[in-house]
């Protein structure tokens, strides 16, 4: 995701949701140019701990993320 998509999910103004949108690169960002993207990292945290303190992280995950990989799934 940009750094406005990630502002448009509340880092920055949601308390600890930087520890969770972070900066993403990979080798080819390293040695060249890089893209400037961003991760969303929930790892260590359950679902119910997101709904309650990253709402709005919570509803892109639900309707980005997991209904297209279970549409991806119905369509194998």
């Amino acid at each position: 995701m940009t750094s406005q998509e990630a502002e448009h999910l509340s880092l920055g103004k949601r308390p600890g949701l930087e520890m969770h949108i972070r900066d993403y690169r990979n080798g080819r960002d390293l040695t060249t140019r890089s893209r400037n993207a961003m991760v969303i990292d929930l790892f260590g945290l359950t679902s119910e701990d997101v709904r309650v303190k990253f709402p709005e992280i919570y509803q892109h995950v639900k309707l980005e993320v997991k209904e297209k990989i279970e549409i991806n799934k119905k369509g194998e």
